[in-house]
């Protein structure tokens, strides 16, 4: 009888043993699976914010420095606004803008693409030329309206602060020549119902303001 006892008490614990493997077993492959997922979602990810770069960029010109500095520097292109407060009317004159296209990785103020880089390169030169080193500029972040309006506030300013600072360290430009503001999402130029107008709307503008 002691023997039986005994050997039964071994063949349940070899059992115990063989659930406990097969427990860890199942749990390890439930890790391998999550993991599988993630490295997949994050694989897909990359792969659509990437191919979105590349569609939008290739959708767009460079605007050459040249092209730049003409616009910003013809007195032609300055516009005269009308306003009506009250019984004053106020006339204003509009100076020169430029719409740019800089891509962003999503969420940051990291310029996402060379595409970018050539276009900030582009408007460096310009901005540093002979012909408009006697002005001042505001570089205008703009965003859609994805996101928290806090959010997309304090995204323009970063992503606007790192063109200026781009632009100053990489062809001296002078500091107080730009200045940086950040917009968000409150002046949008195109609806932000639809893909094509809420890539409008993401869009950095750079204004002549003396």
């Amino acid at each position: 009888m002691q023997y039986a006892e005994c050997l039964k008490n071994r063949c349940n614990a070899v059992k115990g043993t063989l659930y406990d493997a097969i427990k860890v077993e199942s749990f390890q492959r439930a890790i391998v699976l999550q993991m599988i997922k993630q490295i997949r979602f994050v694989f897909y990810t990359a792969c659509f914010f990437f191919c979105s770069f590349a569609v939008l960029a290739g959708s767009w010109n460079v605007i050459t420095s040249e092209e730049f500095e003409k616009k910003m520097s013809d007195e032609s292109q300055q516009k005269t606004e009308t306003h009506q407060l009250g019984n004053v009317k106020i006339i204003r004159q509009r100076l020169p803008e430029i719409i740019v296209h800089i891509l962003f990785k999503p969420g940051s103020s990291e310029i996402a693409d060379a595409f970018s880089k050539k276009q900030l390169d582009e408007v460096g030169k310009a901005l540093s030329s002979e012909g408009l080193s006697k002005y001042s500029f505001e570089i205008a972040g703009h965003t859609d309206s994805a996101g928290s309006e806090k959010l997309n506030l304090k995204l323009s300013e970063q992503r606007a602060k790192v063109i200026k600072e781009y632009l100053c360290k990489k062809y001296k430009i002078l500091p107080e020549k730009l200045i940086a503001r950040g917009y968000g999402e409150s002046m949008p130029v195109d609806s932000n119902d639809t893909i094509a107008g809420r890539k409008k709307n993401r869009r950095v503008v750079i204004k002549r303001i003396k």
